[in-house]
């Protein structure tokens, strides 16, 4: 039998390697934190319920905690079993912007390096906002 599984992926990435913090950067690697949300009997379903999630970046201590979710069909046995897993269908979109001092959103990235980048070659005072 064949769900389409909605997962969400969590990994802590250091400051260092900021520029690792793109779209996909919590799957397949070491240190992900791995979490089923919720099976689906169809693609479009699981599109639905992956919409209600977004990608989250949260800054800590050098560190970076990111979070991602996606749609993975998976096949199962009759006992339950995952016996095969396929290509990532859907991933939530990272999304990081810009802010200047009266909150406007400036600009917006697809990834930290870029915004980081950004944000220290302009003069205003930006924030990021994820």
């Amino acid at each position: 039998m064949k769900k389409y599984n909605i997962y969400k992926a969590t990994r802590e990435i250091k400051d260092r390697d900021i520029s690792e913090i793109v779209q996909g950067c919590t799957f397949f690697c070491d240190g992900v934190s791995e979490e089923l949300i919720k099976s689906c009997d169809t693609l479009e379903e699981a599109k639905e319920v992956l919409a209600k999630y977004k990608t989250d970046i949260t800054a800590y201590g050098g560190c970076y905690l990111v979070t991602e979710y996606y749609v993975l069909p998976e096949i199962y046995d009759e006992d339950g079993e995952i016996v095969e897993s396929g290509d990532i269908e859907e991933i939530t979109k990272m999304k990081i912007g810009v802010e200047d001092e009266d909150w406007n959103v400036v600009k917006t990235f697809d990834n930290l390096k870029e915004a980081d980048n950004f944000i220290h070659s302009d003069e205003r005072e930006l924030t990021l906002i994820y």
